[in-house]
């Protein structure tokens, strides 16, 4: 034979009544006792099963939590972070040094015990033998670079003011005498030619894509 108690209070087993607190009152019109607490008035057993069952509830989410991070998130992860300080439960990378001990999941990712220092820097995809980036190993740094650019002019002969256009520069040379004998028949004088990117095009003391400015952060676990 089970008790009111037993029929009606919420345990630590999970069971749930669904019968609502006035009627049990006006059903039974005695103080009912639980298992945990004997004799305790039924608005107080209420609170009791109310703030054990909060705490239950919220040690179940953060653990389901920490379980879901651990799956979805693996803590060696990069992740791009827009606050400019890294939140509770993340550190940044900048290539600080970590307790292996203490974040033995980092420690798997970064086994020196030193996270990357992605301040300013973008991420490349690892070359892994396609040739396209070759040479490279794991966490290895770049220094920014373009194509290769060779070009020569040779021979400038004008016969007259020179019109310069685009990324190059110049200047007419009025040294030199237009009989000088060192120039080829028919010539006029001689140029200094310069090439400057700048002239038509944004350029900066880098190579680099338009982009958006985000914190990098990995998990401290």
């Amino acid at each position: 034979m089970t008790t009111f108690a037993e029929n009606n209070i919420v345990f630590p087993d999970g069971q749930l009544n669904v019968a609502p607190l006035p009627e049990a009152l006006m059903r039974n019109g005695f103080t009912p006792e639980t298992r945990d607490a004997p004799g305790m008035p039924l608005p107080a057993q209420y609170l009791n099963w109310l703030f054990r069952d909060v705490y239950r509830k919220t040690f179940e989410l953060q653990e389901k939590s920490e379980t879901l991070n651990s799956r979805v998130i693996p803590a060696w992860m990069p992740i791009a972070c827009p606050m400019s300080e890294a939140p509770a439960g993340y550190l940044k990378c900048n290539g600080a040094a970590f307790d292996k001990e203490k974040y033995p999941e980092l420690a798997e990712g970064y086994p020196a015990g030193v996270l990357p220092d992605l301040r300013g820097e973008f991420i490349r995809g690892w070359d892994d033998g396609r040739r396209v980036d070759a040479g490279r190993i794991i966490l290895s740094s770049q220094m920014d670079s373009i194509q290769h650019l060779q070009g020569s002019i040779d021979g400038i002969q004008m016969k007259g003011i020179a019109d310069y256009k685009g990324v190059f520069l110049g200047s007419n040379n009025s040294t030199v005498n237009k009989e000088s004998s060192d120039l080829p028949k028919g010539g006029y004088g001689v140029a200094n030619v310069s090439f400057n990117s700048a002239n038509v095009a944004r350029s900066s003391n880098e190579t680099r894509p338009r982009n958006i400015a985000f914190l990098y952060v990995v998990r401290a676990a």
